[in-house]
């Protein structure tokens, strides 16, 4: 029998993402669009409207942003 994991530490991630969310309280709470990327094209922060449309981009937060949103 075989049984295989991987595992990813996502700590770093999520601690970055909770102190976007505690500076930014509005962009969560804007019924538009809000979504903010690194220089590098990695995205770092979405509200909610953002985040179902990044299903269609299969992206997600702490990834790389469609090329054409960068």
């Amino acid at each position: 029998m075989l049984i295989q994991a991987t595992v990813r530490d996502i700590t770093e991630r999520k601690r970055a993402e909770q102190e976007i969310v505690s500076l930014a309280k509005f962009p969560s709470e804007n019924p538009a669009g809000v979504l903010r990327l690194s220089r590098d094209g990695i995205v770092m922060y979405a509200n909610l409207q953002v985040r179902r449309s990044m299903k269609m981009w299969a992206c997600e937060i702490g990834g790389s942003a469609p090329q054409y949103l960068a």
